[in-house]
């Protein structure tokens, strides 16, 4: 039997951290800071669940509704707004997540299809 594979589109993904102490807060600082994981590829599906599950729902821009139509890549990222605090020593990790190298229109349509509100 002959499969036909179907080339899914893949996109360049990238996840940095930044870990805020108390010390680190009062110095207006990062304790710590870097990269997680550098140019992963993700098919649509994967990316759309990846964003939902570690709950990316801020885009670092507010007018993403108005880039959509921009032609060209789309230099904006996906932020966690509340991160993962640990109780014991106060430390607080926040993640951003980076499409690599996606127009505006496909950042406009991930967004959406992740459930991401762009109505403000």
């Amino acid at each position: 039997m002959n499969e036909i594979k179907t080339l899914l589109p893949v996109f360049s993904v990238s996840e940095t951290f930044e870990i805020i102490t108390h010390e680190s807060a009062e110095e207006g600082t990062f304790a710590d800071s870097g990269f997680n994981f550098e140019n992963e590829g993700y098919t649509l599906r994967e990316l759309v669940d990846y964003i939902k599950r570690n709950s990316f729902v801020c885009p670092s821009q507010s007018h993403i509704k108005d880039l959509k139509d921009v032609e060209g890549p789309c230099r904006v990222w996906l932020s966690q707004i509340d991160g993962n605090i640990d109780y014991m020593t106060g430390e607080s990790e926040f993640k951003n997540l980076h499409i690599n190298n996606v127009s505006c229109r496909n950042f406009y349509r991930i967004c959406r299809l992740a459930g991401i509100n762009l109505n403000f």
